[in-house]
C-alpha cells in the first residue's frame, strides 16, 4: 500500500517544502518592507492565484513531460501564494511588536531584524499552513496520474491491482 502511494508522497512533500520557503520569504518580505516590495509581491499572488490549478498541471506536463521534477515544481509554484498571503499578514502583525522596535533602536539592519527576530515568531503558524498543503499536493499527483499524465511511466492508481488483470490472455479453461 506504502510502495503505491511512495511517488504521490515523494512529488507531495518535495513541493510542500519548496511552496512553504518560497512562501516564507516573499511573504515576509513582502510585510516586513512594504511599499513597492509590497505591491510587487501582491500582484504576483494574485496572478497566480487565478489561474486554475489543474488546467495549469495539465498544459505544463503536456509541454514538458511528466516527469517527478515537472510536476514537483509546478505544484510548489501553484502552492506558494496560500503560504505568502498568511506570512505577510503575520508578518505585518509582528513587527508592530515592541521587541522590533526595541531591535531597530539598537540598530540592527532590518534584514536581520526580519530574520532572528520576526521570521523565528511566524513560522509555527505558516507551518500549519504548509502541512495542510501536502494533502492538496498529494491528491493534485493522484488526478495527474489517474487522467494518464503520471510520472515515470506509473500506471493509473487501481490498473493492475486485480489478480486478473495482470495476465494478457483469458484464463487456459476460458472464461
Amino acid at each position: 500500500m506504502l510502495h503505491g502511494g511512495q511517488v504521490s508522497l515523494t512529488v507531495g512533500v518535495l513541493a510542500v517544502v519548496v511552496s512553504g520557503l518560497i512562501g516564507i520569504v516573499a511573504g515576509a518580505a513582502a510585510g516586513y518592507y512594504g511599499r513597492w516590495v509590497d505591491a510587487v509581491v501582491s500582484r504576483l499572488l494574485e496572478a497566480q492565484m487565478s489561474l486554475p490549478l489543474l488546467m495549469m498541471l495539465l498544459l505544463v506536463v503536456a509541454l514538458f513531460g511528466p516527469s517527478v521534477t515537472v510536476i514537483t515544481c509546478v505544484i510548489a509554484i501553484a502552492q506558494w501564494p496560500e503560504v505568502a498571503r498568511l506570512t505577510r499578514s503575520l508578518v505585518l502583525v509582528e513587527r508592530e511588536k515592541p521587541y522590533v522596535a526595541a531591535a531597530q533602536v539598537l540598530g540592527l539592519p532590518r534584514i536581520v531584524i526580519l530574520a532572528r527576530h520576526v521570521i523565528p515568531n511566524i513560522v509555527r503558524q505558516a507551518s500549519l499552513v504548509v502541512l495542510l498543503l501536502l494533502a492538496q499536493a498529494v491528491l493534485l499527483e493522484s488526478a495527474l496520474s489517474y487522467l494518464g499524465a503520471a510520472p515515470s511511466g506509473r500506471s493509473p492508481p487501481g490498473a493492475g491491482s486485480s489478480p486478473t488483470a495482470r495476465t494478457t490472455s483469458p484464463p487456459p479453461g476460458g472464461w
